[in-house]
C-alpha cells in the first residue's frame, strides 16, 4: 500500500500507529497528499466498517500517476464518457 504525506509526516495506512493517527486526523477532516505526481494530490479519509480509509478526491483518478493504486484512466479511454 503507498504512503501518504500530513504536514511534513509520512502516514502508511498499514502501520497500527499510524492507523491511530488517520482515526485522530479523520475526526479533524484533514486531508493527506498523495506523492504519486508533484504537486500532489489531495487525497480524504473515509470511515468504513473496517476503519479509516484513504480515498482520492472525486475526479482527480487520471491526474494520479499510472504507477499508483488511485489512478484510473480518463472517462474517454474507459468508456464511460
Amino acid at each position: 500500500m503507498p504512503t501518504y504525506r500530513y504536514e511534513s509526516t509520512t502516514i502508511d495506512p498499514d502501520n497500527p500507529t499510524d492507523r491511530v493517527r488517520l482515526e485522530q486526523l479523520h475526526s479533524r477532516g484533514a486531508r493527506l497528499l498523495c506523492p504519486c505526481v508533484d504537486p500532489p494530490l489531495e487525497m480524504y479519509l473515509a470511515r468504513t466498517a473496517s476503519g479509516i480509509i484513504v480515498k482520492r478526491m472525486p475526479e482527480t483518478g487520471p491526474h494520479h500517476a499510472p504507477s499508483c493504486p488511485s489512478w484510473e484512466p480518463p472517462p474517454e479511454l474507459g468508456g464511460l464518457a
